[in-house]
């Protein structure tokens, strides 16, 4: 079953990659304090369609690299080179 996330590119210094920055909030399971925690993904970029500033949404495929599982499978025109 593919995921599909949500996140905003962080960077787009490397060739056909990018960095896609997606915030968690969780709950402290004793103070019950929300709090944001970020996870960062590298992404497959084909034709360098996404870039820096871009919201995103990536899902999985098939490893490309040691640390690439992820591709790009939509860019919304709207937020398109935004910074």
């Amino acid at each position: 079953m593919k995921k599909i996330l949500s996140g905003k590119v962080v960077s787009d210094a490397m060739s056909q990659t990018i960095v896609v920055e997606i915030p968690v909030w969780k709950v402290h399971r004793i103070f019950g304090k929300r709090y944001r925690k970020t996870r960062r993904y590298l992404v497959h970029n084909p034709n360098d369609v996404a870039k820096l500033g871009d919201d995103v949404q990536i899902t999985t495929t098939k490893p490309i690299s040691r640390h690439k599982s992820w591709v790009v499978c939509e860019t919304p025109l709207a937020t398109k080179g935004k910074k």
